[in-house]
């Protein structure tokens, strides 16, 4: 295997054979705020859970949507019958600026 395709490799997560999907925190923030977007500032725990990236690393993913809800332009609600499996949230609305639309 050539360097290059071993740093490919590496920088998909992949070793020896084996996938190991791990994420950073960045990415699993950035990841949370680009779905947000595509779904017009609304990012419910049905649309994380089906995303199989988000999926692979559910406790940074969840640490980064934590953070998020605290942040100044993210907040999160409840759902009384959310069918939610991990995600901490029933989901999170992001008051988008002009310049993100």
């Amino acid at each position: 295997m050539r360097d290059d395709d071993l740093a490919a490799c590496a920088h998909m997560g992949q070793r020896m054979g084996q996938q190991e999907a791990r994420m950073t925190y960045e990415e699993a923030m950035a990841r949370l705020v680009v779905l947000a977007k595509e779904h017009n500032g609304t990012l419910t725990a049905a649309q994380v859970e089906a995303d199989e990236t988000l999926a692979a690393d559910r406790p940074i993913v969840s640490a980064a949507a934590r953070a998020l809800d605290g942040s100044t332009n993210v907040f999160s609600y409840e759902e009384v019958d959310d069918p939610r499996e991990w995600f901490p949230f029933s989901g999170l609305v992001f008051k988008l600026q002009a310049s993100d639309v």
